[in-house]
C-alpha cells in the first residue's frame, strides 16, 4: 500500500475514533511539507474543524498523536498553526522502495478492452534514399511515444507511411537502369536503401552536368543566366525521361512497375535490417499496398484449428468435473484434501459432457473443428455467427441456428470462437452474463478482448459461472489482473492456460510445411494458398 493510502486511511480512523464521525475521504488533504519545516507530507486540518469542534492547532496535534501511534508510516510529527507535518518512518520508505523493486511493471497502467485506441505514425522514409539520421530519431522518438503511451493504458498501433511513388523515386529507378549495370545487394554487398540511394545521387550528378550543358548552349545563343537555366531544365532529355517513366507507372506499364518492385523490395529489406538493428516495428501490414505491388500476403489459416478446438473441449471438460477445485484441495491438504474432494463430489456432484447443451459463438475453421469433436461425446449443439451455415452443413452435423441471445439463455457451456471487433468486443460482460444459466460454463480460446476482466472476476467469485481461459487481456497480464486476484472460491470456478491452444508440435510442423509449400508455389510462378490481399 502506497504511503499517501496507509497515512489517510489512519487518518480517517482517527476522525471517526476522536470525533464520532465518518468524514469522506476527499477532506483528507495531503500536501507536500515546504522546505523549512520538518516532516516529509502535510495534513491540512482545515476541513475537518466542524468536525473536531476543536481549534486548528488543537486538531492537528490530536490527530498527530494518533498517527504516530496507530500508523506504521508516521515516526514523529509537528504542528504549524493548522497544519499537521508528518515525518515518515524509514521502514515506510524502505518497504515503498521494496513494493517498487518486486513490480516489475511499477507505474504502468494495465490495458483494457476498453482503453482508448491511438495510433502512432513514425519512421515515414522515402524509398529513393536510404534511412538517415533523421530517421533514426523518428524511429527512437515513435518507439518511445508509442511504449510510453502503452504502459499508460493506451492501446496502441504502431504504424509506417512509405513514400514509395512519385517522380523521385523514377529517378533512382531510371539511373538504374541507365548505369547500373545489372547491380544488386547481393552483387554489391550494399544494403538494399544504400543501394537505390546511390542512383538517386547518380541522376543528380548527371542531371546537374546536363543542366551545365545546356545552360552554356541557351547563354551562347543570348539568353540571359536566368532564361539560360529556365529553358535548360524544361528541355532536360535526363528529366523528361523521368516523367515519362512516371507517367507510364501511372498507366500500369508492366515493365516500369516491374522494375519498381524490385527496386522497392530492395529497399524495405535494407530498411527492415535497419528497424531490426535498432529494436523499433511496426503492427500493421499494408494489404493494398502489397497488392498494388504485386506482393502476396498470405496466412495459415486453420493451421491450428484442430488443437484450439481440443483445448476448448478439454476447458468444457475440466469445468463440469470441477477439477481446478479439487485440484488446489489436494495440493494444499494432501491426503485430508483428496479425501475432502471425494466426500465433496458425491454431495455437489458432477456433470458429463454428452449431457450438456454447447453454445458455439463463431463456426469458422475452429469452430467447425469442436462440432466435429463434440459430435463424437454426443452432444446438443447450438451455433450464433454472423454467416450462417449452409441447410446441408447443419442437417449432417445436426446444429441449430440462434440468436446470441438464445445462446445464452439455453446453453450450460458457451464456447467463443470469433475474432476481436467492434461487435465482439465485450461480449461477456455483466449483462450477458446475467442472461446464462447459473453455473453455466464460459470458454473462450479466441481473444482476451471478448471478455470483460472485471465483470467476469465478479461473477466467478460471486457463484454465478464457471470459466475455462486460454487467452486474457492484456497479455501478458499485470499482477493487479482481476483474474489474478479472485476469492478462493473464485479460484476454484476458474481453468486457465497461458495462451497455448494453437502451440503444438504438430501445428508449428504444418505452419513451417505449408509456409515453404507456398513459397515454392511463389517462385514456381504460381499463386501461393490462402492470399489476403485479393491477388
Amino acid at each position: 500500500m502506497k504511503i499517501e493510502e496507509q497515512i489517510t486511511g489512519a487518518a480517517l480512523a482517527a476522525v471517526k475514533e476522536l470525533y464520532g464521525t465518518e468524514v469522506p475521504e476527499k477532506m483528507i488533504q495531503l500536501q507536500k511539507t515546504r522546505s523549512d519545516f520538518e516532516g516529509n507530507l502535510t495534513l491540512v486540518t482545515f476541513p475537518l474543524l466542524k468536525t473536531s469542534h476543536r481549534k486548528p492547532e488543537e486538531t492537528a496535534q490530536e490527530l498527530g498523536e494518533y498517527l504516530k501511534k496507530n500508523c506504521k508510516a508516521v515516526a514523529d510529527f509537528n504542528v504549524v498553526k493548522g497544519f499537521l507535518n508528518l515525518v515518515i518512518a524509514q521502514a515506510a520508505w524502505t518497504g515503498l522502495l521494496n513494493d517498487i523493486n518486486a513490480d516489475e511493471k511499477f507505474g504502468e497502467k494495465r490495458v483494457t478492452a476498453d482503453s482508448p485506441l491511438v495510433m502512432i505514425e513514425y519512421s515515414s522514409p522515402n524509398t529513393n534514399k536510404p534511412l538517415h539520421l533523421g530517421h533514426v530519431r523518428n524511429n527512437l522518438l515513435g518507439w518511445s511515444l508509442a511504449q510510453i503511451m502503452e504502459a499508460n493504458g493506451n492501446k496502441v498501433v504502431k504504424t509506417n507511411i512509405v513514400n514509395d511513388r512519385g517522380i523521385h523515386i523514377c529517378k533512382s529507378m531510371l539511373a538504374w537502369q541507365k548505369w547500373g549495370n545489372g547491380a544488386t545487394p547481393e552483387s554489391t554487398g550494399k544494403k538494399g536503401d544504400h543501394l537505390i540511394g546511390d542512383y538517386y545521387v547518380a541522376f543528380d550528378q548527371h542531371y546537374r552536368a546536363e543542366l551545365a550543358e545546356l545552360t552554356a548552349k541557351f547563354k551562347a545563343e543570348g539568353m540571359t543566366d536566368e532564361e539560360a537555366e529556365k529553358r535548360a531544365k524544361e528541355e532536360s532529355p535526363l528529366m523528361k525521361e523521368a516523367h515519362d517513366m512516371l507517367v507510364r507507372w501511372e498507366q500500369g506499364d508492366e515493365e516500369v512497375r516491374a522494375l519498381w518492385r524490385k527496386m522497392n523490395d530492395w529497399v524495405y529489406q535494407g530498411f527492415d535490417e535497419t528497424y531490426k538493428a535498432m529494436g523499433v516495428g511496426f503492427d500493421k501490414i499494408d494489404l493494398e499496398a502489397a497488392k498494388e505491388k504485386g506482393i502476396y500476403v498470405c496466412n495459415n489459416r486453420a493451421v491450428n484449428a484442430v488443437p484450439v478446438a481440443e483445448l476448448a473441449v478439454g476447458h468444457m471438460i475440466t469445468s463440469l468435473r470441477r477439477m481446478p477445485e479439487a485440484d488446489a484441495k489436494i495440493k494444499a491438504k494432501g491426503v485430508d484434501g483428496f479425501n475432502e474432494s471425494f466426500r465433496e463430489y458425491q454431495v455437489k456432484g458432477q456433470s458429463e459432457l454428452s449431457s450438456r447443451v454447447i453454445g458455439l459463438v463463431g463456426l469458422g475453421a475452429i469452430g467447425k473443428a469442436a462440432v466435429r469433436m463434440l459430435k463424437a461425446f454426443g452432444c446438443k449443439i447450438l451455433y450464433y455467427d454472423v454467416f450462417r451455415a449452409s441447410e446441408d452443413y447443419e442437417k449432417e452435423n445436426d446444429l441449430t441456428f440462434c440468436t446470441y441471445e438464445e445462446i445464452l439463455a439455453q446453453c450450460d457451456i458457451i464456447s467463443y470462437h470469433v475474432p476481436v471487433l467492434d461487435t465482439t468486443r465485450n461480449m461477456v460482460r455483466k449483462e450477458t452474463i446475467a442472461q446464462m444459466k447459473q453455473d453455466a460454463v464460459i470458454i473462450n480460446v479466441a481473444r482476451g478482448e471478448i471478455v470483460n476482466n472485471e465483470d467476469l472476476a465478479e461473477a466467478l467469485n460471486n457463484g454465478r459461472i464457471f470459466a475455462g481461459l486460454d487467452v486474457i487481456a492484456p497479455e501478458p497480464p499485470s499482477a493487479d489482473h482481476p483474474l489474478f486476484n479472485l476469492t478462493e472460491a473464485g479460484k476454484a470456478r476458474l481453468s486457465i492456460t497461458p495462451h497455448i491452444a494453437g502451440t503444438t508440435d504438430d501445428a508449428f510442423i504444418r505452419m513451417s510445411e505449408w509456409s515453404y509449400a507456398d513459397m515454392v508455389k511463389v517462385m514456381n510462378g504460381e499463386r501461393p494458398n490462402n492470399v489476403v490481399n485479393g491477388l
